[in-house]
């Protein structure tokens, strides 16, 4: 009996790794996909004691402007694809391939029109340290360290967090199930179609700060690289001669970083609470145009 459901197990399993087989290789030929504009990254602006804590909870407001960039020099791979094997190399006897080709990508830059966070900000000696985390709106972790002096400070900062957007995109893709048992065919077929659907994914950044104290001013400068797809390497396409994939098809192009340079002022009152107006330019190596926004905050220091 037991090795009557043993052998049961096996076959189950082996069903299933077997089934898992599939390739989907997709060129993505133009589309558009929502890129937001990164959470404010910053240090205390303000000349903290040393061995002082303080939490900073801040509300910022920024106007709900959609802006389409368009992207230069995103190119899709090219990719093989054998039977039996899935993707292979040039060298082997392929059955179908993917040209490499310009993929005509848009990001639509967005802002959210409210956003929070908290923060616990220390200071030993001149050491900076601090980390929070926020909604803008969907949620996000933030770190920075640094130097905080009488004058001023400089540091470097970073942030990951979720994000919703919709991706809108034509494409070309390649399939094939190799040696599956399950399989709808076992030879590479090749397909066009195009699709829109929202994802949720990863986005991040890294950056740098700078704040020349004037007494209850600062004057803020804040450079970052953002990435607002992290890690994605898959989207959805649709059905196959009339059979829905078992799998999101592969990208062979990397979403680009785009650059935001902040630009602000900040007044801290009694170092109970902080008001904070500036703008942001984003723009890229890969982004063909800028965007501005504008940005003001309010802060309660406990």
């Amino acid at each position: 009996m037991i090795r009557k459901y043993l052998h049961l197990a096996f076959l189950i399993a082996a069903l299933f790794t077997l089934d898992g087989c599939h390739t989907y290789k997709m060129s993505v030929l133009e589309g558009d996909f929502d890129a937001r504009v990164a959470p404010a990254m910053r240090g205390a602006e303000f000349a903290m004691d040393s061995g002082s804590s303080i939490h900073r909870l801040s509300v910022s407001v920024h106007p709900m402007k959609d802006k389409s960039v368009d992207l230069v020099n995103v190119w899709n791979k090219e990719v093989y694809v054998c039977d039996l094997d899935g993707e292979c190399e040039a060298t082997d006897d392929y059955d179908l391939k993917l040209d490499e080709r310009k993929a005509d990508i848009d990001y639509i830059l967005k802002s959210f029109p409210v956003s929070i966070d908290l923060e616990w900000m220390n200071k030993f000696e001149t050491v900076y340290t601090a980390y929070g985390f926020g909604l803008d709106p969907l949620p996000y972790a933030k770190a920075s360290f640094g130097a905080n002096f009488r004058y001023g400070e400089i540091g470097v900062s970073t942030f990951w967090g979720l994000d919703y957007g919709k991706a809108t995109y034509k494409y070309e893709g390649v399939f094939v199930s190799g040696g599956c048992i399950m399989c709808v065919s076992p030879e590479p077929k090749y397909t066009t179609g195009e699709n829109s659907d929202s994802y949720l994914h990863f986005r991040g950044g890294i950056g740098a700060y700078a704040s020349l104290f004037l007494g209850p001013v600062a004057l803020v400068y804040v450079p970052s690289l953002t990435k607002p797809w992290l890690w994605r390497d898959d989207l959805e396409g649709k059905a196959f001669q009339g059979v829905e994939p078992m799998d999101d098809y592969d990208i062979s192009f990397a979403f680009p970083w785009f650059i935001t340079n902040y630009f602000g002022v900040t007044y801290t009152l009694d170092k109970v609470a902080q008001f904070r107006a500036g703008v942001s330019i984003v723009n890229g190596k890969q982004l063909a145009d800028r965007a501005y926004y504008g940005s003001a905050s309010a802060s309660w220091l406990f």
